[in-house]
């Protein structure tokens, strides 16, 4: 039986999470021991660690292999390649940004080498509006110009204009699927050409013969942004998949990049003053700005603060301003001068952090006042001396 089998029956396991199942293949790896002999040795189960509902799942997946070598072979056969994340063929860079969480098998249809190659994710809004729309034609150029493989998700909006800017101007694309493989045959005749011109790969990570569903769309987008070695923003709004994608992101790379490890770039278009979309607030998270053209920008510290940054600077210099004209004051006091509706407790907290206030008690009474402010020392915006 073709090893692939084995390969598709392991990632076809639902009771076994995606993140355990590469868990324990690794354990596989460690021990030199192939995927046929996690599935046709059960004396080795002991030595990956597998859980008695693993060895369940385990066994329960040994009965699919018939089925599932039927359909190898007609996959194969029509066409479409079967990738295990071991192969040398994966993407390195999806394995790289995704960690266990990369999916167990990939089925393609195209030039599996554009995995491989400079690859550029484009993304964005299905309802983006026309400025982002021509930043994401103008973006898509430059990487066929840059032979950078622009990678997308095919929907409509920014995807699908990232994927006709990148291969009507001569360049390379991998559209990331939200389905089966072999459902999305129309689509496969579309691009035909580009198939055949090895300019395109078409990717999924999911059955091949599963419908679209909306669980698959979301389960899809971290395969894009995973696939990419950068990542450009072309508008976000303050939720769904753009928003989840960049957020998910930078969280990684603060993690990589506490570990000393490779990072993604992510750049993010600045936005127009009258545009009402969430790229800023991504910017200020730690994405990169970009503008029209996608050449970095220069932001000052104000400008990169979140929302939420500025209202606490906003209330700290309040509460200065407080305590430079009346020398001290209880939390309480604060509280009703600043007409907050905030607890004494959670008053207390706030003022203890701030490191240019200091304390003292008269009786039974806890006053807050400036560092200093005996010694009439002047604060900067920081509240350093």
């Amino acid at each position: 039986m073709n090893e692939l089998t084995y390969w598709m029956t392991y990632a076809f396991i639902q009771k076994i999470a995606l993140k355990r199942k590469n868990e324990i293949f690794v354990n596989c790896f460690t021990n030199n021991m192939s995927i046929l002999q996690l599935f046709e040795d059960e004396s080795v189960w002991d030595l990956v660690g597998l859980s008695v509902d693993e060895r369940g799942a385990l066994q329960e997946a040994k009965n699919n292999l018939s089925v599932n070598s039927f359909l190898a072979e007609n996959l194969l056969a029509q066409g479409y390649d079967i990738i295990p994340f071991t192969s040398s063929e994966y993407s390195a860079a999806l394995k790289r940004n995704l960690g266990t969480g990369t999916p167990t098998v990939l089925f393609a249809k195209g030039n599996k080498n554009l995995m491989n190659e400079k690859t550029t994710a484009i993304v964005g809004s299905r309802n983006a509006n026309p400025l982002s729309l021509q930043f994401t034609t103008l973006t898509g150029k430059r990487c066929a110009s840059e032979e950078k493989v622009v990678v997308s998700g095919g929907a409509r909006g920014v995807d699908q204009t990232a994927l006709d800017a990148a291969i009507n101007n001569g360049g390379k694309s991998i559209i990331v699927l939200p389905q089966g493989i072999t459902t999305f045959t129309s689509k496969i005749r579309q691009y035909y050409k580009e198939l055949t011109q090895g300019r395109l790969l078409i990717v999924s990570p999911f059955h091949p013969n599963a419908p679209w569903t909306k669980e698959f769309a979301m389960r899809r987008n971290p395969i894009i942004y995973g696939m990419a070695n950068e990542v450009y923003v072309a508008q976000s709004d303050s939720s769904g998949g753009t928003w989840n994608g960049v957020i998910d992101g930078l969280r990684r790379n603060k993690r990589k990049a506490e570990e000393n490890k490779v990072t993604q770039d992510i750049f993010v278009r600045l936005p127009e003053e009258n545009e009402q979309i969430a790229n800023m607030l991504l910017i200020q998270k730690g994405a990169i700005p970009i503008d029209f053209n996608g050449n970095t920008v220069e932001l000052s510290a104000e400008e990169l603060m979140t929302p939420e940054e500025k209202e606490k600077k906003d209330l700290e210099k309040k509460i200065k301003a407080l305590l430079l004209n009346h020398h001290e004051l209880s939390s309480k006091d604060i509280i009703s001068l600043l007409a907050l509706d905030w607890s004494d407790s959670k008053m207390k907290v706030h003022l203890r952090k701030m490191p240019f206030i200091s304390e003292t008690k008269k009786g039974n009474k806890v006053l807050f006042l400036l560092k200093g402010r005996d010694n009439t020392l002047l604060f900067n915006d920081e509240g350093n001396a």
